[in-house]
């Protein structure tokens, strides 16, 4: 699978003033939500959002999307690149993406307290963090990584089925520390999976408040 070009888990070199800035900033990473960009939101017609009960929520990651294997790799081709829970396999990398995104997603529509059950789809299209050694690399300047997580909604009247509305692609692209901010990080319990599901489920959330 092809994508357009986009910063994927590449570090950003700052300056000596920015280094500064940019460990600061790595604690609030997490909070800014906006995402790079939405889709084309569908809503069908006659459809009020602020009846919705979130019944259930499914995420697919098709077989379809590679997994990264090498964790010494810089840039990954894979659409998968997930190192932040170590030990696990490909398929458990897959199937650690699927839950994160399933927490985010859960999160972000905690909103919805109406008596229309319905069902949000969330199909992920990539997932590309850090691999281990791309994390480690830090230059003495500094530098920040992105996990680029690209993934669709559709939301299904959980009794017919039917579409009643559907997000386009949504580009969620929260910060990820590397090198010694990393190290830094992890000694404080701070760890990437906590930042991007707090990320995505705030992507999420501004994504719904807009239907």
């Amino acid at each position: 699978m092809t994508f357009p070009a986009r910063p994927t888990g590449l570090f950003r070199t700052f300056g000596i003033l920015a280094l500064v800035a940019g460990l600061a900033a790595c604690t609030d990473s997490a909070n800014q939500y906006t995402p790079s960009s939405f889709g084309a939101a569908k809503l069908a017609p006659g459809v009020t959002p602020a009846a919705w009960s979130i019944a259930d929520i499914r995420v697919s990651v098709p077989d379809s999307l590679t997994v990264s294997s090498d964790p010494d790799q810089r840039v990954p081709g894979a659409d998968i690149v997930w190192w932040g829970e170590p030990g696990a396999s490909a398929s458990e990398r897959r199937q650690q993406v699927a839950a994160i995104i399933g927490e985010a997603v859960t999160n972000g529509l905690s909103g919805f307290n109406g008596s229309a059950d319905v069902v949000a789809e969330v199909t992920v299209i990539r997932f590309h963090g850090l691999t281990p050694r791309a994390r480690a690399s830090c230059s003495i300047l500094g530098c920040l990584g992105n996990t680029n997580v690209d993934f669709e909604i559709t939301v299904r009247d959980a009794a017919t089925g039917d579409v009643l509305a559907s997000s386009g692609l949504i580009e969620a692209d929260p910060e990820t520390v590397q090198g010694e901010a990393a190290e830094l990080a992890d000694q404080r319990g701070e760890t990437d999976r906590a930042r991007i599901v707090q990320h995505i489920s705030g992507v999420v959330r501004d994504w719904a408040a807009r239907l």
